[in-house]
């Protein structure tokens, strides 16, 4: 739920990877087993993705609206619990199928992998430099995607690019649950390792622009 919290750093960014969470596993839902689905639940997807959007028009930089640790906590919730009911418990939408129990974990890490990603390599990276990572700073992958040379409307577009190959992934593995094999189940881990590989490798470059008073310390010497 945190996670949500931690990737609201800049304009935009938690709004695209909840829009993107939350529009992959309503697609997931409706194209693949729709009499199974409460409409009260399609509702309440429908109603976050159209807040989301009418959201971005004033949040995409330069923002004139902001979140707020409220909203993204909030967010980060409701995503969370749509995680569990639909993911996590995926009989839910697929009642008569079966499946080897690591499918939800890959589902999971598919959908969720933008701020499962900025959160696990921002603590990765404030546990190397002896921070607490709870402690807040300039130093998430999103600020790093900045310190690279994109522009924030740049990250964002990233963002969106990497949430459309997230409900691409999330979707040929549905409807193919039945077919997994060992070269399909790699093929998504390699997926996962490029996009962590990136972002891993962006959050250490130009450290000294996370820290500054750390610049002339390598991470062994602190």
């Amino acid at each position: 739920m945190n996670a949500t919290n931690l990737l609201d750093n800049m304009d935009g960014t938690a709004a695209i990877s909840v829009l993107g969470i939350a529009g992959t596993i309503l697609s997931i839902c409706l194209l693949n087993n729709t009499n199974n689905i409460n409409n009260i639940n399609v509702a309440s997807l429908l109603i976050i993705i159209g807040i989301l959007i009418g959201f971005l028009v004033f949040n995409w930089p330069k923002a004139k609206i902001y979140m707020g640790d409220s909203g993204s906590m909030f967010l980060g919730f409701i995503i969370a619990m749509w995680g569990i009911k639909y993911i996590w418990n995926l009989d839910s939408l697929l009642p008569n199928v079966t499946y080897h129990w690591i499918v939800p974990f890959i589902l999971i890490a598919v959908i969720y992998c933008l701020p499962i990603l900025d959160t696990s390599i921002t603590f990765l990276k404030r546990i190397l430099h002896h921070r607490s990572p709870l402690l807040g700073g300039k130093d998430h992958t999103t600020h790093h995607l900045i310190y690279l040379g994109l522009t924030n409307t740049q990250v964002l577009l990233l963002m969106i690019f990497i949430s459309i190959l997230n409900f691409l992934v999330s979707y040929f593995f549905i409807i193919n649950i039945n077919q997994l094999n060992s070269f399909f189940y790699l093929g998504i881990f390699t997926y996962l390792i490029i996009i962590f590989a990136f972002l891993l490798y962006a959050s250490f470059t130009h450290i000294e622009k996370s820290y500054p008073n750390e610049k002339n310390k390598k991470i062994t010497d602190i």
